[in-house]
């Protein structure tokens, strides 16, 4: 039997037509709750959100694609970009692709290109405190544990 190569993941821009996407993740239990979405929202009112990050023109947010397999499968967040550091976020859309490998190539792509675009070498991460993949996605890319509340863990990486 031959050995085929699985699809690699690909960074790329955010598009109105990933929306239909964006409805099928609305309607993942384990999304939302992991993610800290409202489940099944008014598809209108998640229609404009999802533009805001399409048209994108802040400076210090912006969100990018996680495609794989030529569909998008989820984003990655970065926020309070300046001075060489910024917070990352992380979400796989569909619940049925976790636990694949998938939220790690795209975390690494992502320290890669923020790092290799908007010279980021400084990364803070905060995962809800019942978010253990999360937690073990962040520790294995090598961000260190800084801080717990009741409900939050915070992480920090230098590279």
């Amino acid at each position: 039997m031959d050995n085929v190569a699985q699809p690699s993941i690909v960074l790329r821009p955010l598009k109105f037509t990933d929306f239909p996407q964006v409805l099928l993740w609305n309607q993942d239990i384990q999304f939302c709750e992991a993610n800290g979405w409202s489940l099944n929202q008014d598809e209108e009112r998640l229609f404009r959100w999802w533009g805001m990050f399409v048209n994108n023109t802040s400076n210090d947010f912006f969100r990018i694609g996680i495609e794989w397999d030529q569909k998008l499968i989820g984003y990655v967040d970065f926020a309070e970009v300046n001075n060489g550091g910024a917070e990352i976020g992380i979400a796989i859309g569909d619940s049925t692709l976790w636990q694949r490998g998938l939220g790690k190539e795209a975390l690494s792509q992502a320290l890669e290109f923020g790092s290799k675009n908007y010279a980021i070498h400084s990364y803070r991460a905060e995962t809800e405190l019942s978010n253990v993949r999360a937690q073990n996605l962040l520790i294995r890319a090598g961000f260190k544990k800084i801080k717990q509340t009741d409900s939050t863990i915070f992480y920090k990486v230098t590279l």
